[in-house]
């Protein structure tokens, strides 16, 4: 606009409208929010049950969850027209949220959290004439809003315990920052009876199970969208309000293994992550209901007793035309505490097998030469006792077991499929990766897939560790149990119990193999 162009009488109304924009914006500013198209735009259109804003520092997260939350309080986004087919906020029904409501918003703490990011940030938005009263807490922090049309808002931190997150009805939930598992799970409960929404807006740096139960589910569970924004696109240069070179410092003095997270909202866990290659949706992982596992297909197995652990029992099958490996069925019970309830549990659940009563081939820790604590034999020998025989496993050559299994999930080529597929528990299966009862499905190998990780070292702490690296010894059973299947290989997939010699150990020269038969389980201890 040439303001020169313009006469006294059409300056004097352009200032009388700006003043009053000016005015206009001071008194409604959630009117003239303007969200970026990147991330903030699909986030606030979204209609999934659960919205997830992964976001590094200063990318805008915590402005767009006040914008939704105070959307909701209101009921309708004034910051579109009103025709938008998203201008009225919606229930999980499809009908208008219900005027007046309540809302869960929930920060790390009240004194830094609350206080400082997340009222801050809200009231700056918050029109001025719809705030009724801001009730403060013991502590002097601001813990309920009531606004003029009866709705409320309430803020609770993760300081608190999940059970004083029950008890009530609530019509939305916004996470800023990532909570603790059991604080979402008893506030999921508060949303059913109103059909209620949740979001979250975060820099992943913690709660793993964020990624392995809903952002991993992106794509495969149409109630969950997941929108991603970097640091960057709070630039000045790309309509943001922060200068480059304020970023490049504070990127420049971050720790490495914070970096990613911290600038484009990648999860940090994942950079440490041992098998990145393995995600929790097809190929790798596919429901029990599509496997279709032969009945003359090989079944080997794999045990990793531990003396304060649950014994892990892994099984697959192998496909012998594709020598695609089917991991489908493991034992991860708390509740079996001797290795007779495992062995009586093992034999249950190969009763019910198709075809061959038992596996052909099992591998088990050589730390089963260790006693039971009840017992005065090892536990490879008790289980051999129990019929449960097995071969010691060759525990050298950790980094080449590693690099067989990693072979597996590489995805052919051609097929775009992996040799090593995990199966998925039955529809209706109550087993837990804390309590796998062998009834079918791998969802404890699922979460080991998704939470072992290298041993953290920092660039601080270089000098004092293994430049190479190690894994963490932490949520690891029955992946080790499956690398040893991968180490043995063809020799697991092609063994034949019939001819073996349960006594010496060895195989039976192929001139005299006609006619063996395989012995009974009870006439040795000292395994394949």
């Amino acid at each position: 606009m040439n303001l020169d162009a313009l006469s006294e009488e059409e300056l004097l109304e352009l200032s009388e409208n700006l003043s009053k924009l000016s005015h206009d914006n001071q008194r409604n500013p959630i009117a003239y929010y303007a969200p970026n198209k990147v991330g903030q735009t699909p986030f606030h259109l979204s209609r999934a049950r659960t919205r997830i804003l992964l976001g590094g520092n200063r990318s805008g997260k915590t402005t767009a969850g006040s914008a939704e939350a105070i959307a909701h309080a209101l009921g309708y986004r004034p910051w579109l027209p009103e025709d938008h087919p998203e201008y009225w906020v919606t229930s999980m029904s499809g009908k208008k949220i219900r005027i007046p409501n309540v809302g869960t918003i929930c920060g790390e703490s009240y004194k830094i959290s609350v206080d400082r990011v997340l009222w801050p940030t809200l009231n700056e938005w918050l029109p001025k004439d719809f705030i009724k009263s801001a009730i403060r807490n013991q502590q002097g922090v601001v813990d309920t809003v009531e606004f003029t049309n009866g709705s409320r808002m309430r803020f609770m931190t993760y300081n608190q315990q999940p059970k004083e997150f029950e008890g009530f009805k609530a019509d939305y939930t916004w996470y800023d920052e990532p909570p603790p598992h059991g604080i979402y799970i008893s506030n999921e409960r508060s949303l059913i009876d109103y059909g209620g929404r949740s979001w979250f807006t975060l820099t992943p740096v913690r709660q793993p199970w964020i990624w392995t139960e809903l952002v991993s589910q992106e794509g495969e569970d149409p109630t969950i969208a997941v929108f991603r924004m970097s640091i960057w696109d709070n630039a000045r240069e790309n309509g943001g309000h922060i200068e480059r070179e304020y970023i490049e410092y504070y990127l420049d003095r971050l720790p490495e293994e914070e970096r990613i997270s911290r600038e484009s909202g990648e999860f940090l866990h994942l950079q440490g992550r041992i098998f990145p290659e393995w995600l929790p949706k097809r190929p790798y992982w596919v429901p029990w209901e599509t496997t279709k596992i032969k009945a003359h297909w090989p079944r080997v197995c794999a045990i990793d007793p531990h003396p304060r652990k649950p014994i892990a029992v892994l099984w697959c099958a192998i496909s012998p035309d594709t020598d695609i490996w089917y991991a489908y069925r493991e034992l991860y019970n708390p509740k079996l505490r001797t290795v007779k309830d495992v062995a009586d549990r093992i034999e249950e659940c190969e009763r019910g097998e198709p075809g061959d009563l038992e596996s052909r081939f099992r591998v088990i820790d050589s730390s089963a030469m260790e006693n039971e604590r009840t017992s005065d034999s090892s536990v490879f020998e008790q289980f051999a006792d129990y019929g449960i025989l097995c071969e010691l496993a060759n525990k050298s050559d950790k980094d080449g077991r590693r690099k067989l299994l990693k072979d597996r999930l590489r995805l052919d080529p051609v097929y775009q499929a992996p040799s090593l597929i995990t199966v998925a528990p039955p529809l209706g299966s109550s087993s837990t990766p804390e309590r796998s009862q062998g009834d079918g499905g791998c969802p404890r190998l699922r979460f080991e897939f998704l939470n072992h990780v290298w041993d953290e070292w920092s660039a601080a702490s270089k000098d004092s560790h293994d430049p190479k690296g190690e894994p963490l010894k932490k949520d690891d059973d029955l992946l080790d149990g499956l690398m040893y299947l991968c180490q043995y290989g063809d020799r697991a997939r092609d063994f034949d119990p019939r001819f073996w010699n349960y006594r010496k150990g060895q195989e039976v020269p192929s001139v005299r193999r006609e006619g063996v038969e395989r012995p009974k389980r009870s006439l040795s201890r000292t395994g394949y």
